[in-house]
Parts: structure tokens; sequence; C-alpha cells
């Protein structure tokens, strides 16, 4: 018995620095990809293949646009926001992700400021 639990331990073990690596984290401990700053947001670029599925590989993309990650410092700072429609030319379609077994991540996380955000456009929200 305590060599199955013993077995079933590592195997656990494996499987999680195995996703951890596969999301490109900086350290086991931290889950959160670096994302980029444009004034008030954290966000990252996605692309999408032929498929409509997003594709972590820019090269087989067929097109590309921007989720929406989290609010930057200067973002936590702020009672009203306004999602932006683009950002640096790439649509922003997204506001934060889920993600099936581990719930949805982003964007606001505690901000006992905001009061107030403003979309002008369609966008994905999720979570």
């Amino acid at each position: 018995m305590k060599k199955t639990a013993k077995y079933i331990l590592n195997l656990i073990l494996l499987l999680i620095l195995i996703f951890c690596s596969s999301l490109g984290c900086r350290g086991c401990n931290d889950f959160e990809p670096e994302y980029k700053v444009y004034g008030d947001f954290l966000y990252e670029v996605v692309h999408y293949n032929d498929k409509g599925q997003s594709d972590v590989a820019e090269k087989y993309s067929v097109r590309s646009a921007i989720r929406i990650m989290g609010l930057s410092e200067e973002g936590k700072q702020k009672e009203i926001l306004i999602i932006p429609e683009y950002i640096d030319g790439l649509k922003v379609e997204e506001l934060g992700r889920s993600i099936t077994f581990l719930g949805t991540q982003g964007i606001w996380g505690k901000n006992e400021v905001l009061k107030r955000v403003y979309i002008y456009h369609p966008i994905n929200i999720n979570g």
C-alpha cells in the first residue's frame, strides 16, 4: 500500500511539473505568465488557428487578438475604467480566460477602488 501511494504522489507531482511548464510559468509557485502593460491593463496577444481555436504558436495562426488579463498598478488605482477596442492595432476580444479545470483567470482581482467599467464594443467576458 505504501509503495502504491508513493507512486501515485510521484505521478501527481510529475503531472503538475508538466502542466506548469506547458503554461510558461516562471516557477511552480507562479502560474501567472508575464503580461504586457497598456495603460490601465495587463494583456496578452492570442493567436487563433484556422479552426478558430487559440494557438500558442504565432506562426500557425491566421489571426491575432488581445485578451485583457488584469489591471496594471495604475489601473488598480482608478475608479472608472474604459476597455479599449484596440491595443497596438489588434482588436480587444476577451476579458479574462476560462480554463476548465482551474476555473477562470482574470481580471479584476481584489479591487476596492473600482466603481465602473465601460465597454463600448462587443467582447467575450470570462468569469
